[in-house]
């Protein structure tokens, strides 16, 4: 068994603090999609004018936009402002091209919240030709690494590298935030095997981690954790996490884990938590090795104990065997080792 590296997928930055729209331009990073097609663009507003300028990470071609917000920015500079403010865009060299446009703010109680979002449609079309999101500062280094490679428009949020130089890939998908897996090959960065996992992330707020075991050369165990937060008058932090195997032919769903929560408490009820760890077994003598998962909640003395063994006829890790409840310091005797924790 050999644990694979992580690689980094996001890196801070020192750029300046933006402008708010009025006194200074606001300049916003962003990506998203340009006649279905993956880009990226940068958003440059002031009072009302609007400026865009876009490349398509397909063909490299480069577009700018010219148009006007019905109200100025200086109207909305409020901290939690969710903007939905209207506009006309045009091509530069194609005046009669014009879109109709939408510049707003995700809800905070929402998924993915306070995300800026842009989108211009033709006129007469219901769907919008142009769909961009800002890109945080600290997500530009994945996005200016990966995404070519790609070829999608996703947050890049974990990647790991295989003993054999390829890099394994979480991604969250816009606007649905569904993870897909990817693996690319090495020096060129090419696009070998990519999966769309049909898990979504439903919080206010996502992230993703990945970790992988290396099993034999021609199987490695995933674990996918989705963390975040839903917030009311209170937030309350969550993780969902699933076991996934790539092989040969591909990524190949496993099981669903049981899930983690903290619940802070209030005047009236206590608080809550649970954590989900993960340790290798070797439940029937034979390779590969099994997967426990200790499930503990705060308010049980007992830990729940489930063993996942692998399926060569689905090659995943989809053999689910509930044990007995038992003490977590029981449990843990019975580990040959720890290796993930949520």
């Amino acid at each position: 068994m050999f644990p694979l590296a992580s690689k980094p997928a996001a890196a801070p930055r020192s750029d300046p603090k933006p402008g708010n729209g009025c006194s200074d331009p606001l300049i916003v990073p962003a990506q998203g999609y340009f006649d279905e097609a993956p880009a990226w663009a940068t958003l440059e507003m002031k009072g009302t004018n609007l400026l865009v300028n876009l490349v398509r990470l397909d063909t490299g071609a480069r577009s700018r936009f010219r148009g006007t917000l019905e109200q100025s920015l200086c109207e909305h500079t409020g901290d939690g402002d969710l903007l939905g403010i209207a506009g006309t865009l045009r091509a530069e060299g194609r005046p009669q091209t014009a879109l109709g446009v939408l510049l707003a703010r995700n809800d905070y109680f929402g998924v993915d919240r306070g995300r800026l979002h842009f989108e211009g449609t033709k006129p007469g079309e219901s769907d919008p030709t142009l769909t961009l999101w800002d890109t945080s500062p600290e997500r530009l280094f994945s996005r200016e690494h990966y995404a070519k490679a790609l070829k999608n428009a996703d947050d890049v949020e974990a990647v790991i590298e295989a003993r054999d130089g390829a890099l394994l890939v979480a991604s969250l998908s816009l606007p649905a935030r569904e993870i897909t897996l990817t693996k690319l090959t090495p020096k060129p960065l090419l696009l070998k095997t990519q999966h769309e996992t049909r898990v979504m992330c439903n919080f206010h707020s996502c992230n993703v981690a990945l970790s992988g075991y290396e099993l034999s050369p021609e199987l490695t165990l995933l674990v996918v954790v989705t963390a975040g937060e839903d917030c009311g008058a209170k937030c309350t932090s969550k993780a969902d996490a699933q076991l996934w195997t790539l092989t040969p032919s591909g990524f190949h769903f496993g099981a669903e884990l049981p899930s983690s929560n903290d619940m802070p408490g209030g005047l009236n009820y206590e608080g809550s938590s649970s954590h989900t760890s993960l340790c290798w077994v070797d439940a029937d003598g034979a390779p590969p090795l099994e997967v426990l998962a200790l499930h503990t909640e705060s308010n049980e003395t007992d830990a729940s104990l489930t063993v996942y063994g692998y399926d060569p006829g689905t090659e995943s890790y989809s053999i689910r065997e509930e044990q007995p409840k038992t003490t977590t310091e029981a449990a843990e005797k019975l580990c040959g080792g720890s290796f993930t924790q949520f």
